[in-house]
């Protein structure tokens, strides 16, 4: 400021009209004009500044283009919430084409983007806080821990059936018949429907399966599937295939069985298949059973008395 002062009363003194101009675009400038006026060591320093801040934009250069060259493992940012790549790219293992796979890539980052978005703006909602969401939270808790406790239970019971129990039990099975028979129901609340729709589908020839959906009170429990012919009771497991029979349940329900098919057990493969899975069943039923016995049940019937034997009246006993 001292030096714009100095060239102003030195052109005053010296020049006129455009000059003096000069002078004050000096005194506006300051500082920026010291190219001029300034010393060495000012010169050396404004050299320095330039040095270092030419510096910093070179690294923040290099950094851009490593990162843009595929070496950051950030896909994307979402309001500073940052995405693995690697996240992204373990899902394009099937990709082989690099187009499609930058494709998929973009794909697949959009999707990211979009659910992270709409997932920080439910959290920021409060919802989350509401006794709705906490109900829900712990409903679905609850599921799935008896699913992975059910699953492990399971996978525990295959894993402890040997080898010389499931031939044990491929032997009994030859000996009982060795028969497969392939069961389809329809489940109905009144006898005298249940015979009417029996007779129908045996004299006619009605399909028993159109006859299913339309009467059945159990539409998704129409096939049964393959089962061993002996654990089915006499009057299922010794009738021969296309039979039609009515077994009523303690439901109250009629269920009409058809035996689709009937077939011998010859291969080993499919004998082992049934003995494990009778055994698995089996052990598993036994399980469940286990787990009802040793709880301690208080039952309150429909009027809100006590009941005095919980288990008993739940058998429907």
């Amino acid at each position: 400021m001292v030096r714009a002062l100095c060239a102003i009363r030195f052109l005053g003194e010296n020049m006129r009209g455009s000059c003096l101009v000069f002078a004050l675009l000096v005194l506006v400038c300051g500082d920026a004009s010291a190219g001029l006026f300034g010393s060495k060591s000012d010169k050396a320093e404004s050299k320095a500044k330039k040095d270092s801040i030419e510096k910093k934009d070179s690294e923040s250069s290099a950094k851009e283009t490593k990162e843009g060259s595929g070496s950051s493992d950030i896909a994307c940012v979402v309001n500073g919430e940052k995405i693995a790549r690697s996240k992204v790219l373990e899902s394009l293992k099937g990709a082989k084409d690099p187009a499609q796979k930058t494709s998929m890539y973009r794909e697949s980052v959009g999707r990211l983007v979009f659910s992270t978005a709409v997932l920080q703006s439910a959290k920021k909602s409060g919802i989350a806080n509401s006794p709705e969401f906490k109900q829900i939270l712990d409903m679905l808790t609850n599921e799935v821990l008896v699913k992975m406790f059910i699953s492990s239970k399971q996978k525990a019971i295959k894993d402890s059936i040997s080898k010389d129990v499931l031939e044990k039990k491929m032997d009994e099975i030859q000996k009982m018949g060795g028969d497969q028979i392939r069961l389809q129901q329809i489940v109905v609340f009144d006898k005298q429907k249940a015979e009417q729709i029996r007779k129908a589908a045996a004299s006619n020839g009605k399909d028993f399966m159109k006859l299913a959906q339309q009467y059945s009170a159990a539409k998704d429990d129409i096939d049964l599937g393959w089962k061993a012919a002996f654990t089915m009771g006499d009057v299922i497991g010794k009738a021969a295939a296309n039979s039609i029979e009515i077994i009523p349940d303690k439901n109250g329900a009629f269920r009409i069985i058809k035996i689709a098919e009937r077939r011998k057990l010859s291969d080993r493969a499919l004998l082992a298949q049934l003995a494990g899975n009778i055994l698995f069943e089996s052990a598993l039923k036994e399980f469940f059973a286990e787990i009802r016995d040793k709880a301690e049940v208080v039952v309150y019937d429909v009027d809100g008395k006590k009941v005095s034997d919980a288990k008993k009246w739940l058998s429907g006993q």
